[in-house]
């Protein structure tokens, strides 16, 4: 038994001696070095989210004041009518070239230069119109071109016009 209470001593004393050296290590770092932000030289790095943090001088003794972000919807950006019916034009000859029932990032590729986020809106119009069929929800969403022969335009002009006669009516 005083050969396990010896060992148990023995592992005491290793456990305090490695957290002594662990803790004084500790106390030569940067606040940067600790966070990982800084690299081994203790330069900041270009990829970290506090580098555009500003510090804010605090008063010695009391709490910096804590700014809470509002968690609200995304800012969505603001896109001209010409390039909603470029992406439009694109979907509709994306679908025309093939025959069967293609996924958003497929349509995207063939479009070039834009993101399936971006084509949400067009597609949900062109759907509205018509023009476009959906099958599946969320990333198994496929889409195809109707058998409908109208010309994109043509359908844009008669919703213009019911638009208007609707609105005369009232």
């Amino acid at each position: 038994m005083s050969n396990s209470s010896e060992l148990h001593k023995v592992i005491r004393a290793l456990a305090e001696e490695l957290a002594d050296k662990v803790i004084r290590q500790i106390s030569k770092l940067s606040v940067e070095q600790l966070a990982g932000i800084a690299d081994k030289r203790g330069r900041s790095n270009d990829r970290s989210p506090a580098k555009s943090a500003k510090a804010t001088p605090v008063a010695k003794g009391k709490a910096a004041p804590a700014k809470a972000k509002a968690a609200g919807p995304r800012r969505m950006k603001r896109r001209k009518g010409n390039d909603l019916e470029a992406l439009r034009q694109g979907v509709l000859t994306a679908l025309k070239k093939t025959d069967g029932w293609v996924k958003a990032r497929d349509i995207a590729e063939s479009i070039g230069d834009t993101s399936t986020g971006d084509l949400a809106f067009p597609i949900a119009y062109l759907r509205k119109l018509g023009l476009v069929e959906k099958k599946g929800d969320r990333s198994l969403a496929t889409y195809r071109a109707t058998g409908a022969g109208r010309s994109f335009k043509g359908e844009l002009r008669n919703l213009e016009k019911s638009a208007k006669s609707a609105s005369s009516e009232e």
